[in-house]
């Protein structure tokens, strides 16, 4: 683990204590969710962390989060961070500078991040199927593994699997 992928799991950490309190599943997207599966942690060459959670317990993550991280963390989105220009959220680590080209010239806190966006399943497409169709900022499959993930990477809902159109369906068994 790199010193960059250290300062993820330290934001990693902080989103799980509060969602452990907060009883609130989440699941990982896209290189997270590669990363959890398949390297059991991150993928060697990422640098961020891609969370989601639905869209009601993403309305409780944002009303109620910000009283129960550390100090030393930032809840920042449109809200609590008027410049900030997207439609998710962010975790962001006080003290830290991580400039991005697209914001570095906002007046924003600048510094080092997580993201975590919502999600809004909408509709079962066959009863009893186990696929939902959904709405996001990104499209993406989730399932929560039979077993919770060995290392850092367990929770709720520990994995994800990254599809196109916005479907989320149980992937195949994998075989050890």
């Amino acid at each position: 683990m790199n010193a960059l992928q250290k300062r993820e799991l330290e934001l990693f950490q902080a989103f799980l204590q509060v969602c452990r309190q907060l009883k609130l599943p989440y699941f990982l997207v896209c290189g997270s969710a590669l990363g959890a599966v398949k390297y059991q942690g991150f993928i060697p060459w990422d640098d961020d962390m891609d969370i989601a959670m639905l869209r009601h317990d993403y309305e409780v993550f944002l009303a109620q989060a910000p009283a129960l991280l550390p100090g030393h963390i930032f809840l920042q989105n449109y809200k609590t961070d008027p410049a900030f220009p997207a439609i998710y959220s962010k975790l962001r680590l006080s003290g830290t500078l991580f400039l991005e080209a697209s914001a570095r010239d906002l007046p924003i806190h600048q510094g080092f991040s997580s993201t975590s966006s919502p999600w809004t399943a909408t509709r079962r497409s066959r009863p009893g199927s186990g696929v939902w169709s959904g709405r996001s900022a990104a499209t993406a499959a989730f399932w929560p593994p039979p077993s919770p993930s060995p290392g850092p990477f367990s929770g709720p809902c520990s994995a994800s699997w990254a599809v196109t159109g916005g479907r989320r369906s149980l992937p195949p068994p994998m075989s050890e």
